[in-house]
């Protein structure tokens, strides 16, 4: 039996990965580093960044082009191996 797309029309297409992590020094300029190595050049107004209320946590919310699912199986799998990476969604 072949693992088959079983939404092979949906690729390529904009997708939003959010990441949320510990504020910490660097944080934004790794996870940027790895998904621009995944999705190539990322502009301003692609990215979001919100701080939580008590400043504990941060997120970057990222819009790429996914190629496939196996493209966004890597990259949440790079990011996820990072320790300041609390959780990508």
């Amino acid at each position: 039996m072949t693992n088959r797309n079983p939404f092979p029309s949906l690729y390529p297409c904009d997708f939003p990965i959010k990441i949320i992590g510990i504020p910490c020094a660097g944080f934004e300029a790794e996870v940027l580093a790895i998904v621009r190595t995944h999705a190539g050049d990322i502009k301003g107004e692609d990215i979001s960044r919100r701080t939580s209320a008590g400043g504990k946590y941060v997120s970057l919310t990222v819009r790429i082009v996914a190629r496939s699912r196996e493209h966004l199986d890597q990259l949440y799998a790079e990011l996820n191996a990072r320790e300041s990476v609390i959780m990508v969604m």
